[in-house]
């Protein structure tokens, strides 16, 4: 595994990934987000730390995807067909499970959650194809 072109992929992947997210889930769910958000009694703003823990999060889940990919690529080959497989794959864990938790919960409303991670399916294959890009092989440097 070559980990300066996963840290390189991943990085790139969870970049992506935070402006996506950044800017599209605010446009697409944000004023239902944050009605439910206010019902509940929640403040909206978040804090400093709130964001840089969000940031990171992204960031982190572009890593894994990468590295997954980096991981899984001898068995199941290199390029796109890979890369799809390991974002629905990181996808099922990072947002589909728990946005319907939330919403089986009655926290937020189903189609709110569903819509959600639909959105993030759509981030997560994106920043994924890009980190999976990125990412080479170590040369074999064995003679």
């Amino acid at each position: 595994m070559n980990w300066k072109r996963v840290i390189l992929g991943g990085l790139a992947a969870g970049i992506l990934f935070d402006v996506l997210e950044f800017t599209f889930s605010s446009v697409v769910i944000g004023p239902g987000y944050a009605a439910r958000l206010q019902a509940l009694g929640i403040h909206q703003e978040p804090s400093s730390v709130a964001l840089a823990f969000f940031i990171s999060w992204g960031l982190v889940v572009g890593w894994v995807a990468v590295w997954l990919y980096a991981a899984v690529r001898p068995r199941l080959g290199p390029g796109p067909r890979t890369a799809l497989a390991v974002a629905v794959a990181v996808w099922l864990v990072h947002a589909l499970l728990p946005h319907l938790h939330e919403g089986f919960l009655g926290l937020f409303p189903m189609r709110l959650s569903v819509t959600f991670a639909a959105l993030e399916l759509v981030y997560l294959i994106l920043a994924t194809l890009l980190g999976a890009f990125l990412y080479r092989e170590a040369p074999d440097n064995r003679a």
